[in-house]
């Protein structure tokens, strides 16, 4: 482990070791006292490590609409994927802080491959220029705070390591929400603009509340996605699919 000073710390010659996840036997000898103590992390550090999880299950809950958008790209991998990668970094980052290899290996491997699926996107999806902003952007900006929580890591700054890469923890999913969410939208408003009829009209209201009160369905759903409702073709396959399934 390496020894980060801390810059709150009461007594000059207070210091918190920090996991070394490159050269742990050598940071060990360093810091002998303070070997089992464990790093101080603050509790933000430690919960925004799941901030992949949470745009994870965002992405499965709107995966309609993602794949509507962009049926080519593997959407249900990235989403499990996700899932798994707030877990992983959880793992390694927080619970183990950078002590086991295993959790080292799996939380990089899963990173990586995540974070180079973001351009990836590009020769899958088009994309207007809100799209190509938010994830150009949030892919920028995350790999800069990574570089800049490695720097503070050599550095021996323990806060500004965890500030930095915390902001790595959630600039790119915060970038990915934003991105699904805002693909949602367009996709609704896309089918609502080209649409002949009112899709709220009183007659479709009236044979939704219907089908709804028949088939045990929220009225919304039959509305939009039911068959033969006034939802994006894609979404009604999609939902005629789990329609099947009943």
């Amino acid at each position: 482990m390496r020894c980060l000073e801390l810059e709150e710390a009461t007594h000059p010659q207070e210091r918190l070791c920090m996991p070394d996840e490159e050269a742990p036997s050598e940071a060990e000898a360093r810091c002998p006292a303070e070997k089992d103590r464990g790093p101080a992390l603050a509790w933000w550090f430690r919960a925004c490590c799941f901030c992949y999880s949470a745009v994870g299950i965002d992405m499965a809950w709107r995966l309609g609409y993602v794949a509507c958008h962009c049926a080519a790209y593997p959407w249900q991998l990235e989403a499990c994927l996700l899932l798994l990668q707030g877990c992983l970094s959880f793992m390694h980052d927080a619970y183990f802080a950078g002590r086991s290899p295993a959790a080292k290996f799996a939380d990089r491997c899963c990173a990586t491959f995540l974070t180079m699926c973001q351009p990836l996107k590009l020769a899958f999806c088009s994309m207007d220029a809100v799209q190509l902003s938010l994830l150009c952007c949030s892919w920028t900006l995350g790999l800069l705070c990574f570089k800049a929580g490695a720097r503070a890591f050599v550095a021996g700054n323990g806060r500004r390591y965890q500030f930095f890469h915390t902001l790595w923890h959630i600039l790119l999913p915060l970038g990915g929400y934003l991105w699904i969410e805002y693909t949602r939208l367009s996709v609704l408003l896309l089918h609502a603009s080209s649409h002949r009829h009112p899709l709220l009209s009183s007659e479709a209201i009236w044979a939704a509340k219907h089908g709804a009160a028949a088939e045990g369905e929220d009225v919304g759903t039959l509305l939009l996605w039911g068959p033969g409702a006034a939802g994006p073709d894609c979404l009604q396959r999609s939902y005629a699919r789990l329609w099947a399934l009943r």
